[in-house]
């Protein structure tokens, strides 16, 4: 059990953007976990109109503790896999 005093597990979920329904599909399963507050998740489908989509992003890179990425053809030749900063890829 995660102790409530460390708050939700942050996840940042990336994938190709030809991937966004398996992507939503991965939000249905964890449901459970967002509705009670175990989990966050954040994607950048979750961007605030008018920000800075690249120090938004950031940000929440930076702020998850668990980084997921869905690695699929899609993602290994997508521009955004290599922007991934080398911390977040392993």
């Amino acid at each position: 059990m995660i102790p409530a005093s460390l708050g939700p597990v942050r996840i940042f979920v990336c994938c190709a953007g030809e991937d966004e329904t398996l992507r939503d599909e991965l939000g249905k399963h964890l449901i459970v976990l967002v509705q009670t507050g175990l989990v966050q998740l954040w994607h950048t489908g979750k961007l605030a109109l008018g920000s800075d989509a690249r120090i938004e992003t950031h940000t929440h890179l930076d702020a998850a503790r668990l980084v997921l990425a869905l690695t699929t053809a899609n993602f290994l030749g997508c521009r955004e896999s290599r922007a991934l900063p080398g911390s977040a890829m392993g």
